[in-house]
């Protein structure tokens, strides 16, 4: 009679570590980037700078790319120039402005624009300096014995800096040279201890906190009272 083996309660051996096969679980999917208008992130507030000063103007922009950023003045494409430079990249628009002057100031508007929209921002740049000389020619009047009365027209442009004050020179015929004759807030003076003898002639210079103007033109030469005989 054949003796029956015991049943073994261990379980059944699957096979060892090395045989089985581990798979990894897939690493999850970035969700792709819902798609955007441009939007401008940052920008520049209005500007005031000297003239001369160099400026820089510049606009962070976000969105689905491509984005095309334009600058303009007054609604219409800047052109680059020796004095105008504009640089772009996906992060945002650079205008560089060099030895800003009077034309250069006026409204600035970056537009930008994808596929899917565009938007846009405007700065003001103000562009101060010393003042534009008076204009037209000083006119003396009320001539008498030994005084007259200046008259003069204001600057063109004030240099963003309403006039303060003006300078007036005066020439005369003896020494043949340009000196400082008074200071005064208006647009007329009354010049007086003149001589007889001497022939005179003017001019203006506007001041403002920026500075001191050119010299308008010149007036005409004027002699006051009678010559000697």
């Amino acid at each position: 009679m054949k003796s029956r083996r015991p049943k073994s309660s261990l379980p059944p051996v699957l096979g060892t570590e090395s045989d089985a096969t581990v798979k990894k679980k897939p690493a999850p999917k970035t969700p792709p980037k819902a798609a955007m208008p441009p939007q401008i992130i940052q920008f520049p507030e209005d500007q005031k700078v000297r003239a001369g000063e160099s400026v820089e103007l510049f606009g962070k922009v976000t969105g689905t790319q491509p984005i095309t950023c334009t600058w303009m003045k007054f609604r219409k494409q800047i052109q680059e120039s020796e004095h105008m430079k504009v640089e772009s990249s996906e992060n945002g628009s650079k205008l560089t402005i060099l030895a800003a002057r009077q034309e250069h100031c006026g409204c600035y508007t970056l537009l930008v624009e994808n596929k899917l929209g565009s938007r846009q921002a405007q700065v003001n740049l103000t562009v101060v300096d010393k003042p534009d000389p008076p204009a037209g020619t000083p006119c003396a009047s009320d001539i008498r014995s030994s005084s007259l009365t200046l008259s003069w027209y204001g600057s063109s442009y004030d240099g963003g800096s309403a006039v303060q004050s003006y300078s007036i020179e005066i020439w005369d015929s003896a020494n043949k040279m340009w000196k400082e004759l008074a200071t005064c807030r208006s647009t007329s003076f009354n010049v007086q201890d003149l001589l007889p003898d001497h022939e005179y002639k003017f001019r203006v210079r506007a001041i403002n906190v920026y500075g001191t103007s050119e010299p308008s033109q010149e007036s005409e030469l004027t002699t006051v009272g009678e010559k000697p005989e």
